[in-house]
């Protein structure tokens, strides 16, 4: 399902004006995207069950080289081939590499056991006792549904969240007709829930009346929970940590479901996995039929496990690694990788409301210098150290005392070290008012802050 309201989901360029609710499920969304996908034509530019395993600047011929899997079920392990373009765009998406508790082997369990991305439709709940590791956006989301079917649901629960009641309304058939046939109604619906989630930043800074304003917010989520929870969960699920440190997670009738007799959490980490069940750091030892881990993903190191050689042959996540964290220019550009761009890259999360119109625009950005390479009025572009240097700074500076930044808690935001490479310190506002370069006279592309080699 959708944590986001879909008039801020969905394509500026292909909206829709009879979704059924605010926050429809999958199976909307999916038809949705693949309608777009068939009303523009763009099948026949995909090339399914293909995966990129590294990527080398060819400096002689201004060519990347890509070396590729197939990855169908039936291919074989080395079914490698290798394909030359001049552009490469990494849209991969940040929130699609699962990720695994460091330090254990899941392998040896002898049951059925998925992450939450990689969900198995045909799996069999009745009667089984399921492991749920993990209590975010995702586990809140399934724990309701898979609940009803299960023998028995414990869920490992390692810290808590701010839980936000899930408010969804219905569009009625009359509202539906008004976004339908009175022009602008649609767009005005669009902006005014844009508007309501922008301000939503504002709790997000530091200050004393951001934070006055995380403390009323506090107080009605604590309300919330008080309210929802059984009893002797309440004090383990209430956050010691700011509202917005971590993501918001939406309460799908998650509160509500921990009343059933087959629910049972437990406050510890997975320390192991063992032939027939799971071992907290509590010492706890449990069995299970299904694991399920919805322990998010590697969402601070972009394209981890892609190997990309840049011009100087550097590997760009030993780079990145050097460097303390990934950096690149407004998220879409970095130095020394010529004509390779970059959509959801480094700081372009938005901690309040949709990711959708930050990716519009940087499309828009690589758009524009693909036209001028089609154009043949350049050949390459290439960010300089310079101007990376500069947004670094601008981030850095914008970043301080966000709630992000906060030492009360650990989130996905941050790396190991603190360094936040995820989210952008600002407003969508900001980001659609930044120009990715500018075009100066006699044919000289510039960004903002120094000029681009071309």
């Amino acid at each position: 399902a959708c944590d986001v309201p879909i008039y801020l989901y969905e394509m500026s360029w292909a909206k829709r004006t009879n979704w059924t609710e605010l926050l429809p499920l999958q199976p909307e969304i999916q038809s949705y995207l693949d309608d777009i996908t068939h009303q523009y034509g763009l099948y026949r530019h995909i090339q399914f069950a293909t995966q990129l395993v590294e990527a080398r600047w060819l400096e002689d011929e201004k060519m990347w080289a890509l070396k590729m899997r197939n990855s169908s079920p039936t291919a074989p392990e080395d079914a490698f081939f290798t394909v030359k373009h001049h552009v490469v765009v990494m849209a991969c998406g940040p929130l699609s590499q699962p990720r695994m508790p460091e330090g254990i082997d899941a392998s040896v369990f002898q049951g059925e056991q998925f992450h939450s991305q990689q969900w198995q439709h045909d799996t069999v709940f009745e009667g089984k006792n399921v492991a749920v590791v993990g209590n975010g956006c995702s586990a809140t989301q399934f724990m309701p549904i898979i609940s009803r079917r299960c023998k028995s649901v414990t869920q490992y629960v390692s810290s808590p969240h701010w839980l936000v009641p899930r408010n969804n309304p219905l569009y009625t058939e009359w509202q539906k007709w008004i976004f339908q046939n009175i022009p602008g109604a649609a767009t005005l619906h669009r902006y005014q829930i844009a508007w309501l989630f922008e301000k939503e930043g504002y709790k997000l800074r530091g200050g004393s009346g951001p934070a006055k304003v995380r403390q009323q917010v506090e107080g009605y989520l604590k309300a919330h929970l008080e309210a929802h929870a059984p009893k002797k969960y309440v004090k383990q699920l209430t956050p010691n940590f700011p509202v917005g440190c971590k993501r918001l997670v939406l309460d799908s009738n998650y509160l509500d479901c921990l009343h059933a007799d087959n629910i049972d959490l437990a406050f510890t980490r997975v320390s192991e996995v063992t032939e027939s069940g799971l071992v907290g750091k509590d010492g706890s030892r449990r069995d299970y039929d299904i694991i399920i881990w919805a322990t998010g993903f590697l969402a601070t190191m972009p394209f981890n496990g892609i190997k990309l050689y840049g011009r100087d042959g550097q590997e760009l996540h030993d780079r990145w690694e050097e460097e303390g964290g990934p950096r690149a220019y407004a998220g879409v550009a970095t130095k020394g990788f010529p004509n390779l761009y970059m959509t959801t890259g480094p700081n372009t999360f938005s901690g309040h409301t949709s990711i959708t119109q930050i990716i519009e625009k940087q499309a828009m950005w690589i758009a524009q210098t693909l036209k001028l390479q089609l154009d043949n009025k350049v050949q390459t572009f290439e960010i300089t150290p310079q101007a990376e240097k500069q947004w670094s700074d601008f981030l850095r500076e914008r970043m301080s005392g966000m709630v992000w930044t906060s030492s009360a808690c650990n989130s996905w935001f941050k790396t190991k070290d603190g360094f936040i490479p995820t989210n952008f310190p600002g407003s969508t506002m900001l980001v659609s008012r930044t120009n990715l370069y500018e075009i100066l006279d006699k044919g000289q592309f510039c960004f903002p802050h120094s000029c681009i080699r071309s």
